[in-house]
């Protein structure tokens, strides 16, 4: 494996994944490429595991705050039981006896990710993801989780990042995941277009619309689709991560309202979500279409269309879109009708917005 670590590397996420599972076997093919398939040997002796316009100068918009950290407060929590054993995790522990923890690459929302070693199957590399303390308390969380995985592993995309398989043993839950290298979309938005061209910001676009319509196709919306969920291997392959909080809108896999929702546990960005989100109306593909508009205008003219403002604060105050001069403008139309506040107004599904994105 490839163990240098950049030291004076601000862009590289301190939630980096690596993609080179490939250097841990010889005959092990690239992760990349193993979007569509169960990794060699990982289906065997798997106890606990299962595979399967211009600028408008007198536009009233008022200075944003930052628009990745502006969250939706989580909704109230159930109490932690007392006198319940806490599991916690460091680096060289393992997990269900099989996976050996490295070194911890991420956390957030309700998770720790680690770089882990499968060490019944020649030590080869990924990505564990742990249910934090405060997640794996509440009574119905490892049904949830569980019930969020399986949705995930059904989808198998180059462009979304693979779930191999989960488990839980007393009281942990965890998935196994792909281990990428790269920087979140979040960061490489922070560049310039010299630094990061237009051409390969399109390119990042096209990919996060075919990988997310994909998701739909499989009755799956993400929820949370925003930049620092999107992720940039050196290959500029763009996975989509983070489907925690995804959930089936098709009838064969609608939830009962009986059921836990994880996603009422998980706090989401506001400058992303669209007006039903915010109002905690039914999840609905155009939710996603929403938040790819606001991504498509970041990448393609490097601004926020509302100046990082919330769905709902755009409507109160009656705010319009503003976007800067650029010589892309044929693309302002697709992003305009992306974005709109109502969902009746916006594309009915990605495929249509990937199509008039292509046109040009």
């Amino acid at each position: 494996m490839d163990n240098k670590k950049s030291q004076n590397s601000s862009a590289r996420q301190t939630a980096t994944f690596r993609s080179d599972t490939a250097q841990a076997s010889s005959s092990k093919p690239d992760t990349l490429a193993l979007h569509s398939k169960t990794p060699a040997g990982l289906a065997h002796d798997r106890p606990n595991v299962h595979g399967s316009s211009n600028v408008d100068s007198s536009s009233n918009i008022d200075e944003p705050t930052d628009v990745h950290d502006t969250l939706v407060q989580p909704l109230a929590r159930t109490p932690r039981p007392k006198n319940t054993t806490t599991q916690t995790f460091k680096t060289l522990d393992f997990v269900d006896d099989r996976y050996l923890l490295e070194e911890k690459i991420g956390s957030g929302g309700m998770s720790e990710i680690y770089r882990a070693l499968d060490t019944k199957h020649n030590n080869a590399p990924f990505a564990i993801k742990l249910i934090s303390e405060e997640f794996s308390h509440h009574p119905h969380a490892f049904s949830a989780l569980i019930r969020e995985a399986k949705k995930t592993m059904s989808l198998a995309h180059p462009n979304i990042l693979q779930v191999y398989g989960y488990g839980n043993k007393e009281r942990y839950v965890y998935l196994v995941m792909e281990l990428l290298e790269g920087t979140s979309l979040a960061e490489e938005l922070k560049k310039d277009f010299d630094q990061f061209p237009f051409h390969a910001r399109l390119n990042a676009l096209i990919q996060l619309a075919q990988g997310l319509d994909f998701a739909h196709n499989k009755g799956i919306v993400h929820a949370d689709l925003k930049p620092a969920n999107l992720f940039l291997t050196p290959q500029k392959k763009l996975k989509i991560l983070d489907f925690g909080i995804a959930r089936a809108i098709n009838e064969d896999l609608r939830l009962d309202e009986s059921e836990f929702d994880v996603s009422k546990l998980k706090a989401f960005t506001l400058a992303y979500a669209s007006p039903e989100m915010l109002r905690f109306e039914a999840p609905c593909v155009s939710d996603d279409i929403y938040a790819l508009g606001i991504i498509a205008s970041e990448l393609l003219f490097s601004s926020h269309p509302f100046a990082g403002q919330d769905a709902l604060t755009v409507i109160e105050r009656n705010y319009t879109p503003v976007f800067p001069e650029t010589r892309y403008k044929m693309f302002i139309p697709i992003v305009r009708k992306a974005i709109a506040l109502t969902r009746t107004q916006r594309y009915a599904s990605v495929m249509d917005f990937l199509q008039d994105l292509q046109s040009f």
